[in-house]
């Protein structure tokens, strides 16, 4: 249940950054304190009520923050978030869930790109699109994703698991170019198509992926068809997160493991899956 809706409103035509605005500093904040809370705009700071139409709803154990935006206007939404949900709706900016370390956020809309930048814990459902550099690495450390679910209904962009450490990424849909590049651990799973160069220089971790339209790089050796134990627990373990992407990959005809990039070592690993 929704306990509170803050609705961005229509006329508000300049970016706004809701970093480190939290559900609980929300939730607990009286009426009047609320509508003074200041957020950083363009130029210069603006009141909260001014920028979002606030409405109450009825507070519960399950007790959410639910934002509504437009034009992608809003940048840094659920940024270190700790605790507690987020539900947004409509057209997001950038930097969504960057440095997130715990709670749950469900988009059902699109984002921009550096979403779930240097997270580290928590759920992050995206019923949309996500810009680039999603999971990817954070300008002023150079650390990617290190924790944490990500799974996008929709599509994803350019180098996606940039750097990635730790984590799982889903993307039900397609990927663009470099997947995974420099990724230290962690694993990808992709079911529709990804652009070139997936796996570059690629240290560690998994990427799995679905053999339409794939380009496999040079740099990664065939290892044949593999049916590992882990094929079928990662599965099982897909039935929680996704039941489309656990679905594809229990049905998929063969498993084909890649291991690469060799200029790193060859201990990455290009699991791809091809079904009939």
């Amino acid at each position: 249940m929704t306990a509170l809706t803050l609705r961005l409103r229509p006329e508000v035509d300049e970016a706004i950054d809701l970093s480190g605005l939290t559900p609980n500093q929300l939730l607990e904040a009286k009426p009047e304190t609320l509508a003074r809370i200041k957020l950083n705009g363009c130029a210069g700071r603006v009141r909260l009520a001014d920028a979002f139409e606030c409405a109450q709803g009825d507070a519960s154990e399950t007790a959410e923050v639910c934002i509504e935006g437009h034009s992608g206007l809003l940048n840094g939404v659920a940024a270190g978030l700790e605790h507690g949900s987020f539900c947004l709706r409509g057209h997001f900016g950038d930097a969504l869930a960057r440095g997130m370390r715990g709670g749950h956020v469900e988009l059902r809309g699109r984002c921009g790109d550096f979403a779930a930048t240097g997270m580290r814990g928590g759920h992050l459902l995206i019923r949309g699109e996500a810009g680039d550099h999603l999971g990817g690495a954070l300008p002023e450390t150079g650390a990617g994703m290190a924790g944490g679910t990500v799974v996008i209904n929709g599509s994803a962009g350019h180098q996606l698991g940039n750097r990635m450490r730790r984590g799982l990424i889903i993307v039900n849909g397609d990927v663009g170019e470099y997947l995974g590049a420099r990724m230290l651990a962690g694993t990808v799973m992709v079911t529709g198509q990804v652009g070139a160069h997936a796996g570059y220089n690629l240290r560690r971790g998994s990427l799995w992926l679905n053999a339409e339209g794939l380009e496999i790089p040079q740099n990664f050796a065939d290892c044949g068809v593999t049916e590992s134990v882990y094929s079928a627990l990662f599965t099982a373990h897909l039935k929680r997160l996704s039941r489309k992407a656990a679905a594809l990959l229990s049905h998929a005809d063969t498993i084909r493991l890649y291991r690469g990039d060799l200029c790193n070592g060859g201990l990455g690993e290009l699991l791809v899956f091809a079904t009939s």
